[in-house]
């Protein structure tokens, strides 16, 4: 009963919270299986749930860093292509055999972390949950490295999502790679009327050119003013 209302005065009548209250609960194997159904474990009565739902997600990545470092590298692996991924490039960048990656598959999703997608295409829970895990990788350590694997895996791949690959490039700080990406992003949103894609795009080159007119490069840093100048027009009219 007290863990009962623990979780509900934290929900704040958030489901999702709820439900991660639960698999939390589950990771610290505080339900115990029996003939009749599944009890609380009288020895996990003073487990304390964190009280918000980043911090629930934290613990839980937390816990899954300490109980299986590849696990971990894994999902965090996989928060940087987004809340959309595909398993084989993760097993790939992590250079895993498929019965390893079968089994990591099958354990985030029975512990409620992603959801079975198309093939060997997975989705996080929800976008808030892809969210905190992707905010957990963007502070480890090996962040930089993870994004340089994808970056060099997926530019070999022509079609594949361009944003993803100008962010990857961003994230490494190669940054005229991630300009020209943008650019032809921004080509492409202007064929298909995509507007959201195009005022995306224009933002980040936007980012970018205010980098370029930091550097010591005279030529460059005119020509990014000089841009900067246009975009920001651009933008003024098609956000009004």
């Amino acid at each position: 009963e007290g863990i009962t209302r623990q979780i509900i005065e934290n929900s704040d009548s958030n489901a999702g919270y709820c439900e991660q209250a639960i698999f939390y609960l589950n990771d610290l194997g505080a339900f115990i299986v029996k003939e009749n159904g599944i009890e609380y474990s009288t020895e996990s009565y003073d487990i304390q749930i964190p009280d918000t739902y980043e911090k629930l997600i934290s613990q839980r990545v937390g816990n899954l860093k300490i109980n299986s470092v590849l696990f971990y590298e894994f999902l965090i692996s996989a928060s940087i292509l987004g809340s959309l991924f595909n398993a084989q490039i993760i097993q790939n960048i992590l250079n895993i055999d498929d019965a390893t990656t079968n089994d990591i598959i099958n354990l985030l999703i029975n512990s409620g972390y992603i959801v079975p997608y198309q093939n060997t295409d997975f989705v996080f829970r929800n976008t808030r949950f892809w969210k905190c895990v992707y905010d957990i990788a963007k502070s480890d350590a090996k962040f930089t490295d993870f994004n340089k694997r994808l970056h060099e895996l997926l530019t070999s791949i022509e079609y594949y999502n361009l944003p993803i690959k100008a962010l990857f490039a961003q994230n490494i700080d190669e940054n005229f790679i991630a300009f020209n990406l943008w650019t032809q992003n921004i080509k492409i949103a202007s064929a298909v009327g995509d507007i959201d894609l195009y005022v995306l795009s224009q933002k980040q080159c936007l980012k970018l050119l205010n980098d370029f007119t930091h550097t010591n490069n005279d030529f460059i840093k005119k020509k990014a003013y000089l841009l900067r100048y246009a975009i920001s027009s651009l933008l003024k009219l098609l956000l009004i």
